[in-house]
């Protein structure tokens, strides 16, 4: 089983890499379990995730951060609406109705 990340296209760069035994295990695992390839698409699929939550930690989750900040100021100062969710349900009940009687 090859994933998206074993493709021909890609350049490998050949390194040396000493694991702890039981990462080791684990390595020789997924890959009899036939989940990857070879340990080379295993540790390609390890970088790609950790290259991925890194760039969210330093992209994604400051602007969330701010958002928050933002909304819980809106919330100190009184700017917030009341929120029910039958009441969502219904408006949007009656304006799929109005829609599809439009249609």
């Amino acid at each position: 089983m090859t994933g998206p990340l074993n493709q021909s296209y890609r350049h490998y760069v050949s390194i040396p890499l000493n694991l702890p035994a039981d990462l080791q295990e684990f390595v020789e695992a997924e890959v009899k379990s036939g989940r990857f390839a070879d340990e080379k698409e295993l540790v390609c699929e390890a970088l790609e995730t950790l290259r991925t939550r890194e760039e969210f930690h330093h992209f994604q989750l400051p602007k969330l951060k701010d958002k928050l900040r933002a909304s819980l100021a809106d919330r100190d100062q009184g700017r917030v609406a009341e929120w029910n969710g039958e009441d969502i349900k219904r408006q949007g009940r009656a304006l799929l109705a109005s829609r599809l009687a439009g249609a």
